[in-house]
């Protein structure tokens, strides 16, 4: 389940930089914050999230499950466009990070 209190100090430190909405790839930070960890291989997984909205995991249809994990799900397949898919949570008009993992 989604650990708010470790959101919210992420978030802060997001704010503290100039950042307002992330996109988290690496599976030990997303583990860190959900509390699952996701193996994903060479397939997109990520975690977005902002001040003011509600996350959102970004996830292979391939690793679907029913655990509420307090996050809403978008599951891509692998034939789709990724680019887009990532557009689609993210708020185009505020500064997005990306972590170390993300390529």
């Amino acid at each position: 389940m989604l650990d708010r209190n470790r959101l919210d100090r992420v978030l802060t430190n997001l704010n503290q930089i100039g950042l307002d909405q992330m996109i988290i790839s690496d599976p030990l930070a997303i583990k860190w914050l959900t509390g699952r960890r996701f193996y994903a291989g060479e397939r997109f997984l990520g975690l977005y999230i902002a001040k003011d909205r509600e996350p959102v995991l970004l996830l292979n249809a391939l690793f679907q499950f029913d655990e509420d994990l307090g996050v809403r799900k978008l599951l891509h397949k692998d034939t789709d466009d990724i680019i887009p898919f990532i557009q689609s949570v993210v708020d185009p008009r505020r500064k997005l990070g990306g972590d170390k993992i993300l390529t």
